[in-house]
C-alpha cells in the first residue's frame, strides 16, 4: 500500500500560464510541499481548477538564495518580492517576512488525479 499526497495551491492565472507555456519549471512557496507527489493548481480569485502536475522533491532554501529562487520561480523581481516579502524594519517597527522558501520541480501535466493513481499503480507492478 502507498500513500499519495496531492497538495492544492492557489495561484494567479498569469503565473499559472507561465507554467503551462513552459517558462516556469519550478514551484516556489513559503510552505513545505510535505513530500507531495503532485500539485493541484486552483485560481486564487475563484478556486476553479487550472491543472494538475507531478511535483519533484523539494529543497528548503534561506533568503540568501533569493536570486536563484527568483530565477527558478520564473517571475519578475518585483513580483517575487511581492509574493515573498523579506523582514524589514521601518521607523523602529519590524515586519516579519518569509525566512525560508521551498522549491520543487514542476513535472508532467496530468489530465486528472486518476492519471496519477494509474501511473503509481503501474509503477508498483
Amino acid at each position: 500500500m502507498k500513500a499519495t499526497t496531492i497538495i492544492t495551491a492557489k495561484i494567479r492565472p498569469d503565473i499559472y500560464q507561465l507554467s503551462k507555456q513552459g517558462n516556469k519549471q519550478y514551484e516556489v512557496r513559503d510552505e513545505s510541499f510535505q513530500g507531495a507527489e503532485a500539485i493541484r493548481y486552483i485560481r486564487a480569485d475563484d478556486s476553479k481548477l487550472l491543472g494538475i502536475y507531478r511535483l519533484g522533491p523539494e529543497d528548503a532554501l534561506d533568503r540568501t538564495h533569493d536570486n536563484l529562487l527568483q530565477a527558478l520561480a520564473g517571475v519578475s523581481l518585483e513580483m517575487f518580492d511581492g509574493l515573498f516579502p523579506r523582514t524589514e524594519t521601518k521607523f523602529c517597527i519590524t515586519c516579519n517576512g518569509v525566512k525560508t522558501l521551498y522549491v520543487a520541480h514542476i513535472g508532467k501535466h496530468l489530465e486528472s488525479v486518476e492519471d496519477l493513481f494509474r501511473e503509481e499503480s503501474c509503477a508498483e507492478d
